[in-house]
């Protein structure tokens, strides 16, 4: 049985449940914006590093530097919304009592069913840079109870809306389809542990 949860499939064949992402609109948006920006960057890198000569001052060669290295950490960033797990995020084998969470593409960790209490999910909010009232991201994060009171993460949710979400404490306008995505996924994994 296959169900799409937003960009998520739930696969249930009854023996094994398996978890599976597909890149959104907004993922390679992202992706382009941050790759457009690193760009700009490194090719500032390269003018100020055509133009320094040999006599240059210490601070300038420091200052083309941390361009560089912006130019570098934004690329990575946007590398990041497009090269991650996709198939089998998160396996739930009945047979062999066991959960499987890959949480990058070169590693992952296993759970036994039985250490498993539930899954929860929390509503996330990101502070625009240097202050604590501008929100400039929603996200939902799942989480894994295990008997031992422990929690460990799972999975982090973003909306797929290309306009900014807006988000307030007092006012209440929550983002509906990323909390309705976030509980669909909460109870299918609920449901097949």
């Amino acid at each position: 049985m296959f169900r799409k949860i937003g960009n998520f499939l739930a696969k249930d064949d009854g023996d094994e449940f398996s978890l599976h992402y597909s890149l959104s609109l907004k993922d390679w948006i992202d992706f382009l914006i941050h790759l457009l920006i690193s760009l700009i960057f490194l090719i500032i890198t390269a003018g100020l590093l055509y133009s320094v000569d040999r006599k240059s001052d210490f601070k300038e060669l420091i200052s083309v530097g941390i361009v560089f290295a912006l130019g570098l950490f934004l690329l990575c960033e946007g590398l990041s919304k497009v090269v991650r797990v996709k198939k089998n995020i998160i396996r739930i084998i009945k047979k062999e009592n066991q959960l499987i969470h890959r949480n990058t593409l070169f590693s992952s960790k296993k759970y036994k069913l039985s250490d498993i209490e539930r899954f929860v999910f929390l509503e996330k909010e990101q502070h625009a840079f240097g202050t604590t009232k501008k929100v400039s991201c929603i996200y939902n994060i799942i989480q894994l109870e295990l008997k031992n009171s422990k929690t460990q993460y799972l999975l982090k949710i973003n909306t797929n809306n290309i306009k900014r979400v807006v988000w307030k404490r007092n006012g209440s306008l929550l983002n509906i389809e990323l909390g309705s995505i976030t509980e669909n996924i909460v109870k299918e994994l609920n449901r097949n542990k």
